[in-house]
Protein backbone atom coordinates (compact mmCIF):
# COMPACT_ATOMS: atom_id res chain seq x y z
CA UNK A 1 0.00 0.00 0.00
CA UNK A 2 1.75 2.97 -0.96
CA UNK A 3 2.20 5.80 1.88
CA UNK A 4 -0.35 8.38 1.44
CA UNK A 5 -2.84 6.44 -0.14
CA UNK A 6 -6.46 6.98 1.14
CA UNK A 7 -7.86 3.60 2.71
CA UNK A 8 -11.06 1.57 0.89
CA UNK A 9 -14.41 2.46 2.48
CA UNK A 10 -15.82 -1.17 1.78
CA UNK A 11 -14.92 -4.11 3.80
CA UNK A 12 -14.32 -6.39 1.83
CA UNK A 13 -14.28 -10.14 2.67
CA UNK A 14 -11.09 -12.49 3.75
CA UNK A 15 -9.27 -14.02 0.95
CA UNK A 16 -6.09 -13.22 -0.75
CA UNK A 17 -2.64 -13.90 0.34
CA UNK A 18 -3.95 -14.33 4.19
CA UNK A 19 -6.05 -16.75 3.06
CA UNK A 20 -3.25 -18.66 1.60
CA UNK A 21 -1.06 -18.33 4.58
CA UNK A 22 -3.56 -19.55 6.69
CA UNK A 23 -3.99 -22.39 4.55
CA UNK A 24 -0.16 -22.84 4.49
CA UNK A 25 0.37 -22.40 8.54
CA UNK A 26 1.68 -18.96 8.18
CA UNK A 27 0.31 -17.39 12.05
CA UNK A 28 -1.53 -13.77 11.63
CA UNK A 29 0.94 -12.26 13.92
CA UNK A 30 3.61 -12.74 11.59
CA UNK A 31 0.92 -10.66 9.29
CA UNK A 32 1.24 -7.16 11.45
CA UNK A 33 2.95 -4.22 10.23
CA UNK A 34 4.86 -1.82 12.30
CA UNK A 35 6.21 0.61 9.63
CA UNK A 36 3.31 2.83 9.48
CA UNK A 37 0.02 2.81 10.93
CA UNK A 38 -3.75 1.36 10.41
CA UNK A 39 -6.09 3.69 9.25
CA UNK A 40 -10.09 3.98 8.80
CA UNK A 41 -12.35 7.03 7.94
CA UNK A 42 -13.37 8.52 11.61
CA UNK A 43 -16.93 9.90 9.68
CA UNK A 44 -17.11 7.29 6.36
CA UNK A 45 -20.48 8.85 5.57
CA UNK A 46 -19.18 12.59 5.59
CA UNK A 47 -17.51 13.12 2.46
CA UNK A 48 -16.20 16.90 3.69
CA UNK A 49 -14.48 15.34 6.70
CA UNK A 50 -10.48 14.02 6.20
CA UNK A 51 -10.10 12.78 9.60
CA UNK A 52 -8.76 9.21 10.12
CA UNK A 53 -8.87 6.70 13.24
CA UNK A 54 -5.12 5.97 13.02
CA UNK A 55 -4.03 2.88 14.90
CA UNK A 56 0.45 2.62 15.22
CA UNK A 57 1.24 -0.97 17.08
CA UNK A 58 4.43 -1.95 18.42
CA UNK A 59 5.89 -5.28 18.84
CA UNK A 60 6.23 -5.02 22.52
CA UNK A 61 2.49 -4.93 22.52
CA UNK A 62 2.16 -1.64 22.79
CA UNK A 63 -0.85 0.70 20.52
CA UNK A 64 -1.38 3.74 20.15
CA UNK A 65 -4.37 5.78 18.92
CA UNK A 66 -5.25 9.11 17.25
CA UNK A 67 -7.76 11.13 15.18
CA UNK A 68 -6.36 13.25 12.55
CA UNK A 69 -6.54 14.60 9.01
CA UNK A 70 -2.35 14.55 8.62
CA UNK A 71 -1.55 12.12 6.05
CA UNK A 72 1.31 9.45 7.17
CA UNK A 73 4.12 10.87 5.87
CA UNK A 74 3.40 13.92 8.39
CA UNK A 75 2.33 11.70 11.12
CA UNK A 76 5.61 9.85 11.29
CA UNK A 77 7.14 12.92 12.82
CA UNK A 78 5.12 12.78 16.04
CA UNK A 79 2.81 9.74 16.21
CA UNK A 80 5.05 7.58 18.56
CA UNK A 81 5.49 6.48 22.35
CA UNK A 82 7.26 9.68 23.24
CA UNK A 83 4.37 12.00 21.80
CA UNK A 84 2.41 12.76 25.07
CA UNK A 85 -0.99 13.78 23.20
CA UNK A 86 -1.94 10.30 22.40
CA UNK A 87 -4.03 7.66 23.34
CA UNK A 88 -1.79 4.81 24.71
CA UNK A 89 -3.02 0.74 25.50
CA UNK A 90 -2.36 -2.50 24.08
CA UNK A 91 -2.86 -5.47 21.85
CA UNK A 92 -2.85 -9.09 22.35
CA UNK A 93 -2.95 -11.46 20.05
CA UNK A 94 -4.44 -15.15 20.35
CA UNK A 95 -4.41 -17.08 16.91
CA UNK A 96 -5.88 -15.42 14.28
CA UNK A 97 -7.49 -12.69 16.18
CA UNK A 98 -6.09 -9.16 17.48
CA UNK A 99 -7.74 -7.35 20.69
CA UNK A 100 -6.97 -3.86 21.16
CA UNK A 101 -7.59 -1.90 24.38
CA UNK A 102 -6.72 1.88 24.21
CA UNK A 103 -7.17 4.68 27.28
CA UNK A 104 -6.72 8.37 27.93
CA UNK A 105 -7.85 10.54 30.46
CA UNK A 106 -11.55 10.54 28.50
CA UNK A 107 -12.19 8.01 26.24
CA UNK A 108 -11.95 3.91 26.29
CA UNK A 109 -12.02 2.40 22.86
CA UNK A 110 -11.76 -1.39 22.83
CA UNK A 111 -11.35 -3.23 19.47
CA UNK A 112 -11.62 -7.01 18.03
CA UNK A 113 -11.13 -8.25 14.93
CA UNK A 114 -8.83 -10.76 11.92
CA UNK A 115 -5.47 -9.56 11.19
CA UNK A 116 -4.70 -9.54 7.06
CA UNK A 117 -1.56 -8.94 5.13
CA UNK A 118 -1.82 -4.28 5.48
CA UNK A 119 -5.52 -4.65 7.38
CA UNK A 120 -7.13 -5.20 10.42
CA UNK A 121 -10.99 -5.54 10.28
CA UNK A 122 -11.82 -4.57 13.71
CA UNK A 123 -15.22 -4.27 16.08
CA UNK A 124 -15.12 -1.25 17.92
CA UNK A 125 -16.48 -1.01 21.46
CA UNK A 126 -16.86 2.39 23.35
CA UNK A 127 -17.66 3.75 27.17
CA UNK A 128 -20.79 1.58 27.52
CA UNK A 129 -19.60 -1.40 25.87
CA UNK A 130 -22.02 -1.09 22.94
CA UNK A 131 -20.44 -2.09 19.67
CA UNK A 132 -19.77 1.68 17.71
CA UNK A 133 -19.55 -0.75 14.11
CA UNK A 134 -16.80 -2.87 12.16
CA UNK A 135 -14.56 -1.41 10.18
CA UNK A 136 -11.47 -1.75 8.11
CA UNK A 137 -8.53 -0.87 8.84
CA UNK A 138 -6.08 -0.64 5.92
CA UNK A 139 -2.39 -0.10 6.89
CA UNK A 140 -0.15 2.96 5.29
CA UNK A 141 3.67 2.83 5.52
CA UNK A 142 6.14 5.91 5.81
CA UNK A 143 8.99 5.97 4.89
CA UNK A 144 11.37 6.84 8.45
Amino acid sequence: VPPDSAPASAVKSSGGLAAIGRMFGKKQADELRFDGVYRVKHFPDDETDDHYRNLRLYPDGSALCIVSADPPSELAKWFHQQSQTVARGEYKLKGDTIRIEIRADDAALDFNGSIERNRLLLTTRGFGNAPIGTEEYLFMGWRP
